[in-house]
């Protein structure tokens, strides 16, 4: 298992031949009616992988996985809809804070007016 993390890690999948030889573990993997505990963690791993790279995994063969097997496409879909809404809550979050500093913002910038209209009010006493 931590040789599978380790290939998967560094594999180039901006290659077809690496997106076929995905699509074959993949379909390896699925095909196996009886798997024990380790082998269903090969499973997670498998479709932890697919999702975070979805969108290069492009082309014919993994087309094709959509339109075979059901459990795999139920698996990447919870796995893609959980990564949504991680990114949905942290947009959230971030929106909050750039409003946030959008008003911090221009209460600095009230401030500057506010000091440049005393500068320039002392100036004028000044040269008086």
């Amino acid at each position: 298992m931590q040789r599978l993390t380790q290939v998967l890690l560094l594999l180039d999948i901006s290659h077809a031949y690496v997106i076929s030889n995905v699509v074959q573990l993949i379909r390896y993997v699925y095909d196996c009616d009886k798997l024990d505990d380790s082998e269903k963690l090969i499973k997670k791993l498998i479709t932890q992988f697919a999702a975070i790279n979805f969108t290069d995994l492009k082309g014919d063969d993994f087309e094709i996985l959509f339109n075979k097997d059901g459990a795999f496409i139920v698996d990447l879909i919870k796995k893609i809809s959980r990564r949504l809404f991680s990114s949905a809550t942290c947009s959230g979050l971030l929106e909050r804070q750039i409003k946030d500093l959008k008003k911090e913002n221009n209460t600095l910038n009230e401030m500057i007016v506010g000091r440049d209209s005393t500068i320039i009010s002392l100036k004028s006493e000044n040269a008086e």
